[in-house]
Protein backbone atom coordinates (compact mmCIF):
# COMPACT_ATOMS: atom_id res chain seq x y z
CA UNK A 1 0.00 0.00 0.00
CA UNK A 2 1.24 3.48 -0.76
CA UNK A 3 0.78 6.63 1.39
CA UNK A 4 -2.22 9.04 -0.18
CA UNK A 5 -0.06 12.19 -0.09
CA UNK A 6 3.09 11.19 -1.23
CA UNK A 7 3.02 7.70 -2.46
CA UNK A 8 5.87 6.38 -0.84
CA UNK A 9 5.37 2.47 0.29
CA UNK A 10 3.86 2.12 3.68
CA UNK A 11 4.86 -0.76 6.47
CA UNK A 12 1.41 -1.69 7.50
CA UNK A 13 -0.89 -3.43 4.52
CA UNK A 14 -4.72 -2.04 3.68
CA UNK A 15 -6.35 -2.97 6.66
CA UNK A 16 -4.76 -1.34 9.17
CA UNK A 17 -5.12 1.81 10.97
CA UNK A 18 -3.58 3.55 8.16
CA UNK A 19 -2.85 7.01 10.79
CA UNK A 20 -0.61 4.99 13.12
CA UNK A 21 1.82 3.85 10.34
CA UNK A 22 5.00 5.45 11.28
CA UNK A 23 5.37 7.03 7.79
CA UNK A 24 2.19 9.15 8.59
CA UNK A 25 2.82 9.93 11.97
CA UNK A 26 6.71 11.14 10.60
CA UNK A 27 5.70 12.98 7.38
CA UNK A 28 2.23 13.95 7.59
CA UNK A 29 1.24 14.08 11.55
CA UNK A 30 -1.66 16.63 10.84
CA UNK A 31 -3.16 14.40 8.34
CA UNK A 32 -2.38 11.37 10.79
CA UNK A 33 -4.26 13.29 13.49
CA UNK A 34 -7.30 14.24 11.59
CA UNK A 35 -7.97 11.31 9.14
CA UNK A 36 -8.25 9.44 12.93
CA UNK A 37 -10.40 11.54 14.03
CA UNK A 38 -12.68 11.81 10.82
CA UNK A 39 -12.62 8.04 10.84
CA UNK A 40 -14.62 7.96 14.19
CA UNK A 41 -17.03 10.46 13.37
CA UNK A 42 -18.06 8.86 10.12
CA UNK A 43 -18.38 5.36 12.54
CA UNK A 44 -20.52 6.93 14.97
CA UNK A 45 -22.54 8.77 11.91
CA UNK A 46 -22.53 5.39 10.01
CA UNK A 47 -24.23 3.50 13.32
CA UNK A 48 -26.38 6.23 13.95
CA UNK A 49 -27.85 6.10 10.25
CA UNK A 50 -28.10 2.62 10.24
CA UNK A 51 -29.82 2.25 13.68
CA UNK A 52 -32.35 5.08 12.65
CA UNK A 53 -32.78 3.01 9.37
CA UNK A 54 -33.66 -0.06 10.65
CA UNK A 55 -35.72 1.43 13.16
CA UNK A 56 -38.24 3.33 10.34
CA UNK A 57 -38.30 0.37 8.22
CA UNK A 58 -39.61 -1.67 11.32
CA UNK A 59 -41.89 0.55 12.31
CA UNK A 60 -42.86 1.60 9.38
CA UNK A 61 -43.53 -1.57 7.17
CA UNK A 62 -43.98 -0.12 3.24
CA UNK A 63 -42.53 -0.20 0.47
CA UNK A 64 -42.85 3.37 0.02
CA UNK A 65 -40.39 3.54 3.61
CA UNK A 66 -37.35 2.05 2.13
CA UNK A 67 -37.43 4.99 -0.28
CA UNK A 68 -38.35 7.91 1.52
CA UNK A 69 -36.13 6.22 4.45
CA UNK A 70 -33.09 6.21 2.36
CA UNK A 71 -32.25 9.36 1.76
CA UNK A 72 -32.05 10.57 5.36
CA UNK A 73 -29.71 7.70 5.46
CA UNK A 74 -27.65 8.19 2.21
CA UNK A 75 -27.17 12.24 2.50
CA UNK A 76 -25.10 12.27 5.37
CA UNK A 77 -22.54 9.76 5.03
CA UNK A 78 -22.51 11.63 1.68
CA UNK A 79 -21.43 14.97 3.15
CA UNK A 80 -19.50 13.51 5.26
CA UNK A 81 -17.35 11.44 1.92
CA UNK A 82 -17.39 15.34 0.16
CA UNK A 83 -15.64 16.43 2.57
CA UNK A 84 -12.99 13.92 3.36
CA UNK A 85 -12.63 14.24 -0.20
CA UNK A 86 -11.87 17.79 0.30
CA UNK A 87 -9.47 17.79 3.23
CA UNK A 88 -7.44 14.83 1.22
CA UNK A 89 -7.29 16.65 -1.45
CA UNK A 90 -5.90 19.75 0.45
CA UNK A 91 -3.70 17.65 1.98
CA UNK A 92 -1.78 16.71 -1.34
CA UNK A 93 -2.06 20.11 -2.69
CA UNK A 94 -0.16 21.51 0.84
CA UNK A 95 1.71 19.16 0.66
CA UNK A 96 3.33 19.34 -3.34
CA UNK A 97 3.46 22.65 -2.61
CA UNK A 98 5.76 22.12 0.18
CA UNK A 99 8.05 19.18 -1.50
CA UNK A 100 8.06 20.71 -5.38
CA UNK A 101 11.14 18.72 -6.11
CA UNK A 102 9.87 15.05 -4.62
CA UNK A 103 6.77 15.48 -6.75
CA UNK A 104 8.70 15.89 -10.00
CA UNK A 105 9.05 12.92 -12.95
Amino acid sequence: MRCALCAEPLTFGYFSKIWNDPHYKAYHAEYSEWVGGWLKIFVIVGTIDALALGIVLYLFRNPWTFVVAIWPYIVPLWILMMLYLQRTSRFKREWKEQHPSLTQP
